[in-house]
């Protein structure tokens, strides 16, 4: 076998992972024959040790080990008792760790700059954790992923918000990031250093098809019956009942993903104006009831408070004319059901 042909290529530095590469090898026909060769490409593992990637990769790790807490910490209001939910639930606080690592290597994979996605990760995780906070100061309530989807209702809060919160400190702290931000920013741009992580194309478009593979496994969950049963066999429930034991248990970025797919909802098919119209036009009229003594079954109608709800039943407050002159003609009593249908009203349909 002659001599490899030197080749040029770059070191692909992943942590824990030996670099693959692409090596041409010429291999001679035969013992004293002519010297064309045939070249075949091969997969050579090369060695190549690079401990500055490793050791950023391991300190990246490690920090958002440190975020996670510092998220459940700032959230929940005390360390001592995330450090006992941590201990308890190992399964969810490893899951909102490789959500926020999950993320990571996707903005590496898109923008392949270290610091660029190690910000837009910190600014994106940070800022959803910050709006939690303000909203269940405010309203008792974690953030939903629907709430991103209503923010007209957000910009209504906005004025009542600003009487609650320390506006200085907010800006003080915002503009004290945005400097960090700016000043390491300029110093890249001006030294230009050498570059900690560089990633060849196809493993830039690994780690985005891993990471958002990863992340759509919490976003669909309920559309894999094999994920679903493989949360619950390690005690990861979506509690939509009661969110807030829901974020208590699972964590933050977690339940944030879970509620993630209740956000979606997508109109059935065949759902428009036109159609309805076309449902109302060929409604029969109600024929007259007849005078037979037969019995006949009643209709009757569940109306949810969050849809009708009786102002006159308010002690003490009365009205100048009839507010409900419809449901008053009519057979109506109020039922109570012994359960919190928070975020959905499947207890409701089931009782």
């Amino acid at each position: 076998m002659g001599a490899r042909h030197p080749h040029n290529s770059r070191a692909i530095c992943l942590p824990l992972v030996l670099p693959l590469y692409l090596r041409v090898v010429d291999i001679p026909i035969a013992s004293g024959a002519a010297k064309s060769k045939i070249f075949f490409e091969v997969i050579y593992m090369k060695v190549k040790w690079s401990y500055k990637p490793v050791l950023v990769m391991l300190a990246t790790m490690f920090y958002f080990f440190l975020l996670v807490n510092g998220i459940e910490t700032y959230l929940n209001g005390s360390y001592a008792e995330r450090a006992v939910w941590r201990s308890d639930h190992k399964e969810a606080f490893f899951f909102n760790y490789m959500i926020v690592f999950s993320l990571f290597i996707v903005f590496l994979g898109i923008f392949n700059r270290y610091f660029v996605s190690f910000v837009v990760t910190n600014a994106l995780v940070v800022t959803l954790a910050v709006f939690s906070y303000y909203k269940f100061s405010f309203l008792g309530e974690f953030l939903y992923p629907w709430d991103l989807l209503l923010y007209n209702n957000v910009l209504n809060l906005l004025p009542n918000l600003y009487e609650t919160i320390n506006l200085t400190q907010v800006i003080l702290v915002f503009g004290l990031i945005v400097a960090v931000i700016v000043a390491i920013s300029v110093f890249l741009f001006i030294k230009k250093p050498k570059r900690w992580i560089r990633l060849n194309p196809w493993v830039r478009m690994l780690f985005i098809g891993l990471g958002a593979a990863y992340l759509s496994i919490f976003v669909f969950y309920r559309s894999i019956p094999e994920v679903e049963s493989t949360l619950k066999d390690v005690d990861i429930n979506n509690l939509t009942f009661d969110q807030e034991r829901n974020y208590k248990t699972n964590g933050f970025l977690l339940t944030f993903m879970l509620n993630m797919q209740s956000a979606i909802v997508l109109p059935p098919s065949g759902y428009n104006e036109k159609n309805v119209m076309d449902i109302v036009d060929n409604l029969t009229k109600v024929e007259p009831q007849s005078n037979s003594t037969a019995k006949q079954d009643p209709n009757i109608i569940f109306i949810m408070s969050e849809s009708f709800w009786d102002p006159t039943s308010i002690e003490g407050l009365s009205f100048n004319e009839d507010l409900c002159q419809t449901s008053e003609h009519s057979k109506m009593a109020i039922f109570w059901l012994p359960l919190l249908a928070a975020a959905r009203v499947t207890s409701s349909s089931k009782r």
